[in-house]
């Protein structure tokens, strides 16, 4: 009886010494034992997404191939890894690539940049139930509602910065559209139209419709990389070259996708 009243009080008093080390650094999918660069992969349709097999496919995934090929680099895929720990590890200084992720002068301060190669025009949408596109006419109309938004995701300043909205967060599309017809939130702020629609029908939710109120926004295509990496220089030459070369376009069109537009510049972030 004493020894069980002594691991008690020792579990009591030090409530984290059985519990399992949840940090980063504790994570055996972040050790990588060869030293080499890592490249997270994350379900962006229709530029990066698994195919039937479960294999990554799209765009992005035929230009980190091409730049792995002539960087001369070697680069190991993760594929298990959501966003927010990916852009964690990031700000760790883990050695990562994170294909197109957006440029915020919030994130700036912590990360690096390679590319960009080239914007794309997206509309940020605002997901609803059948019947209800009317309750969201205007951008004054969100801070009469709850709205479903997604962990550490940049939409546009004016929303990301409003402390009146009242933003209900979740870490993914199929928690965010489940949570909709919960009714945990009056509406879900869109900036990937068809990820979202691959959430909804993987969850047959078919009773949905956008507001009639958007915003677009011009969104520059990044590689997301630690601050001071080493190859950084290495990587972005290459990268510009194929830009300039007409790789990207090629890869897109390959795809059957929109390609990025290209001003001829090499705009940094921010």
């Amino acid at each position: 009886m004493n020894y069980i009243l002594l691991l008690l009080m020792v579990s009591l008093l030090t409530p984290n010494l059985f519990a399992k080390d949840q940090s980063p650094k504790s994570m055996k999918m972040i050790k990588n034992k060869d030293g080499n660069l890592m490249v997270d992969y994350r379900p962006r349709p229709p530029e990066m997404m698994k195919n039937k097999t479960g294999k990554y496919i799209g765009p992005l995934v035929a230009i980190v191939d091409e730049l792995e090929e002539k960087s001369k680099l070697s680069l190991n895929r993760i594929t298990t890894r959501q966003f927010r720990l990916s852009l964690s590890l990031l700000e760790k200084g883990t050695p990562i690539i994170l294909p197109r992720t957006f440029c915020t002068k919030e994130r700036a301060k912590k990360i690096d940049y390679l590319g960009p190669i080239g914007y794309q025009k997206k509309e940020i949408l605002f997901l609803v139930k059948k019947g209800k596109k009317n309750i969201i006419k205007s951008y004054n109309d969100l801070h009469k509602f709850k709205i479903g938004a997604k962990a550490r995701t940049a939409y546009f300043e004016k929303f990301d910065k409003d402390t009146k909205i009242k933003k209900v967060i979740s870490f993914d599309d199929l928690n965010m559209v489940r949570m909709l017809v919960a009714n945990r939130f009056d509406a879900m702020i869109v900036i990937d139209k068809e990820s979202v629609e691959v959430a909804l029908k993987k969850n047959k939710i078919h009773d949905y419709e956008y507001a009639e109120y958007k915003d677009v926004k011009k969104i520059w295509n990044y590689f997301a990389i630690p601050k001071n990496l080493p190859q950084k220089a290495q990587l972005q030459k290459t990268l510009e070259k194929m830009v300039k070369d007409g790789r990207i376009n090629h890869h897109y069109k390959n795809s059957k996708i929109p390609a990025p537009e290209f001003d001829g510049t090499f705009k940094p972030c921010p």
